[in-house]
């Protein structure tokens, strides 16, 4: 029964949009779900033989996080530093937070109103990872690419 789930709206969602493979998971996000969701992504590229550099990650804001929120974020961060993930976008109030954790070049909006996938095509891999709390709402994202 297990392997006949199906997730649905927008909970570790596979889709495609032309050539692009886009796993959506823009419903809900904490940090233990988001680090899953990441290194379940991640060990599909691998199955698949496709390197990470294969990949953009996408990643909005993780709420209610209390007074720990920056901290969380920043671990994040820190674990798509580990992975070698190749310039990441950032969404939301915290992706400052996310972008120290990963110490290296990334893209920070502060909004899913801000961020227009198609200003970046250039950066735009086969594969995208789209997480992030539902208030996010990066489904914006892939409405701009139905559009």
């Amino acid at each position: 029964l297990i392997k006949t789930f199906k997730p649905g709206l927008s909970r570790s969602e596979w889709k495609t949009y032309k050539n692009i493979e886009l796993f959506c998971d823009y419903y809900n996000a904490n940090p233990t779900s988001m680090e899953n969701a990441i290194k379940a992504f991640t060990e599909h590229l691998d199955k698949s033989g496709v390197g990470i550099e294969s990949a953009t990650f996408i990643l909005g804001d993780m709420y209610e996080l209390g007074a720990s929120a920056e901290s969380f974020h920043e671990k994040i961060g820190e674990l798509l530093s580990q992975l070698d993930t190749v310039e990441p976008i950032f969404i939301g109030e915290f992706a400052s937070s996310y972008s120290k954790g990963f110490a290296k070049k990334c893209d920070i909006y502060q909004s899913s109103e801000d961020f227009d996938l198609f200003s970046h095509v250039e950066k735009v891999k086969k594969y995208i990872f789209l997480k992030a709390s539902r208030g996010v709402k990066l489904e914006r994202i892939l409405k701009s690419m139905q559009d």
